[in-house]
């Protein structure tokens, strides 16, 4: 055997580049056809390129002996290392009819691929096209980018434009409490659009960057991110640059890119006024910086960020090594197997690969529940809160069907039963049945968090029943008497109608009284006096009804005490309803002002005795009774904690004027007024004794309140949130 003749030879058409890691020399070998990319030491390539289809095993060993002594390669290795250059297609038979073997091993591989794709569905990348012409054609149009000087203005930029942003820092925290409704409610498709040309830049400047270091782009398309479609360019040719360099920094591109278009966006969104250019460039400031910063430029998800540490540490392969090793220290701590998948590695590599892969299974899944959070948050806002539950089952399968496809292989290998421990495995199951008894049987603190009003306890809140124009008011925090008169409003056409009304009923009254004298002398007219009797009843309950109307602009005090003014409101964006009046009803500059029904005018208690009123959803309120604890945090004093005691729980929904329990200046609202006559937004009020003595200055302040209810366990939890989510969508 040793003496026959290899049948195999070199491939023609493969592209060698030498590389060079850890001071170590190697050869980057590129497939032209699978776009495949392996990394030979110096013995593989040599075994390589020794394969001519005419040279024999011997003159191998003998080959690779005289160049590599004392070193020596045994026929086993010399084998196996040929059956592996085999299956990667690193080499073609001279065997009559190898072709046939070859497409069995290729329809092989495609399968693979192809459970491979569905295992991970959630990351998966669908066919492109070739962009390599386009590119070639516009990157030397574009060279002057990489230029030094181009480089140094566009620093520049990102840091004035940082520096801006920073400054304005206050004013972007306020506006970023409504980004779902502005990204959702108002330009979604423009929105939609410019973060679609923004991510098209990103990979626009992998590939132009790509190009300009000499190295072939193969396919630019579409590619899912956690079930997100995004743009993706294929750069894997960079693999085949020799400086490390070089590589980064076309990897860095992309994410360069983003952060020259957020300071572009940080920019404009600093000197425009409010409107919808102002909002589309937040949301691109918003997201490029954020997806630069923590996923793209993150080295623990397999983006830009990653191969950045790939190159620089010398590490190729990082994250499969990375994961095998993972993999192999949990089947050995679970069943005592070992795959063998870390053996290879050197003892102080295998730490550096474990803490590598724990650390960035961690962070994905932290970035996948960030991902739930802001689909979340949308899908609230467009009232599809149902679909939530679908694409969070859609992720969490697609995560767990890796690893239970990973054992499932290993509990297939024959014998694999006999090596296993058992004592391993049986604490393993142990530990999982704890687990479950756990989350269904121990009981864990449960927190409501609500928003929270502080007003005076047990006021009288005084609305406006009628629309009209603010022509006087009572001066807010004085003390008013029952029945006196707190605001006086005026509707014109009310008015000019109760005038009508009153002068047809008086016109009315002496035709009837005409007619009872005619009716003795004219029986003709009996008939007729009847009717016009009933449309004078008519007339007459009109005139009352409109004296009634006209009655309640007249806003009278149900109840001795203090005037309170209500929550400030503030001026509204452009996005919003122009607002009729700003502050509170009850300043000065607000007369002429139109107050809209249910505006509410003030309060009338006791400013030495405050409380604070919470609104729990209806999902909510069942784990709230009377005598809980309560922590409420306070906005606009330094976030103060203050504690009190639930004291009474709203036994029916009632339906509130939301907006004084939103952001700052009331223009959060958690839900729309058109939107509370749905089942599941039913609201109860909540009243909480505050301990201690409070300032009445903090009279409308608004905060948020955590509420310890009663103990349940994390399966009942998962069920009650699973239930009033599908409720929803009933």
């Amino acid at each position: 055997m040793a003496g026959a003749v290899i049948p195999l030879r070199m491939r023609s058409d493969l592209v060698v580049s030498p590389r060079v890691h850890d001071g170590q020399q190697f050869w980057a070998v590129k497939d032209p056809v699978s776009l495949r990319y392996y990394l030979l030491r110096p013995e593989e390539y040599f075994v390589l390129q020794a394969l001519d289809g005419r040279t024999t095993v011997t003159e191998v060993l003998e080959r690779f002996a005289a160049r590599f002594a004392p070193r020596g390669l045994s026929q086993r290795n010399c084998y196996h290392f040929l059956d592996k250059l085999v299956r990667d297609s690193l080499v073609e038979s001279t065997v009559p009819r190898a072709g046939d073997r070859l497409y069995h091993r290729c329809v092989r591989r495609r399968a693979e691929a192809r459970r491979a794709w569905m295992q991970t569905l959630l990351f998966a990348r669908l066919p492109g096209f070739n962009p390599d012409p386009w590119l070639s054609y516009i990157e030397p149009r574009v060279r002057l980018v990489f230029s030094a000087k181009v480089q140094v203005a566009a620093t520049v930029l990102v840091v004035y434009a940082m520096m801006t942003v920073i400054s304005q820092w206050q004013r972007l925290t306020g506006e970023c409490n409504e980004f779902y409704r502005h990204f959702a409610e108002r330009n979604l498709t423009l929105h939609i659009f410019a973060i679609a040309v923004v991510k098209l830049l990103h990979e626009l400047g992998h590939g132009l960057t790509c190009k300009h270091f000499g190295a072939e782009v193969p396919s630019f398309g579409i590619r899912l991110l956690g079930g997100i479609p995004a743009f993706y360019c294929d750069v894997s040719d960079s693999w085949m640059v020799a400086s490390r360099w070089q590589r980064m920094a076309i990897t860095l591109a992309g994410v360069w890119v983003e952060l020259i278009v957020a300071a572009a966006a940080g920019l404009v969104w600093t000197y425009t006024l409010p409107g919808t250019v102002n909002a589309v460039a937040r949301t691109v400031m918003i997201l490029a910086s954020v997806n630069s910063l923590l996923i793209n430029g993150n080295p623990l998800l397999r983006f830009d960020g990653y191969f950045v540490l790939v190159d620089f540490v010398n590490t190729p392969n990082l994250a499969g090594r990375a994961r095998r090793a993972v993999q192999s220290l949990m089947l050995r701590w679970t069943t005592g197997l070992d795959d063998g998948g870390s053996r290879q590695e050197r003892p102080e590599v295998r730490q550096w690969l474990f803490v590598y892969g724990t650390l960035s299974l961690a962070y994905q899944a932290l970035v996948l529940l960030g991902l739930l959070w802001f689909v979340r948050g949308v899908l609230a806002v467009l009232h599809l809160e149902s679909l939530l539950i679908v694409f969070a089952l859609f992720v969490c399968s697609m995560l767990l069907a890796g690893p239970v496809m990973t054992l499932l292989r290993v509990l297939r290998v024959p014998g694999v039963w006999q090596q296993a421990s058992r004592s391993r495995m049986m604490a393993t199951a142990i530990a999982f049945g704890l687990l479950v008894v756990a989350a269904c049987g121990i009981p864990i603190p449960n927190y409501v968090k609500t928003p929270a009003l502080v007003r005076a306890e047990d006021a009288a809140t005084i609305y406006v029943t009628r629309p009209g124009r603010l022509v006087s008011t009572v001066d807010a925090n004085r003390r008013v008497a029952t029945g006196e008169v707190l605001a006086q409003l005026q509707d014109w056409e009310l008015e000019e109608e109760v005038l009508e009304a009153n002068a047809a009923y008086e016109q009315q009254r002496v035709h009837v009284n005409a007619m009872r004298s005619l009716r003795s002398y004219d029986p003709s007219v009996r008939g007729e006096y009847e009717s016009e009797k009933e449309k004078l009843e008519t007339m007459r309950r009109r005139c009352e009804y409109l004296a009634e109307e006209l009655q309640r602009l007249t806003l009278r005090a149900p109840r001795d005490g203090w005037v309170l003014p209500p929550a400030v409101r503030a001026e509204e964006g452009e996005h919003e309803r122009l607002a009729h009046w700003t502050g509170t009803p009850l300043d000065e500059r607000n007369r002429n002002s139109l107050l809209e029904e249910r505006t509410e005018l003030c309060t009338i208690g006791d400013p030495a005795k405050l409380e604070a009123v919470l609104l729990v959803n209806e999902s909510d309120v069942s784990l709230i009774s009377v005598g809980q604890p309560v922590k409420l945090r306070v906005d606009g004093v330094g976030g103060s904690l203050v504690r009190g005691t639930i004291r009474e729980v709203s036994q029916v929904g009632s339906v509130v004027d939301l907006r004084q329990f939103g952001g700052k200046g009331g223009r959060e609202r958690l839900l729309e007024p058109s939107e509370l006559t749905r089942p599941t937004q039913v609201v109860y009020q909540v009243q909480v004794r505050l301990d201690g003595e409070m300032h009445p200055l903090l009279i409308g302040s608004r905060g948020t309140a955590l509420v310890r209810s009663n103990a349940t366990t994390v399966a009942s939890q998962c069920y009650r949130f699973l239930r009033e989510h599908v409720r929803s969508s009933l």
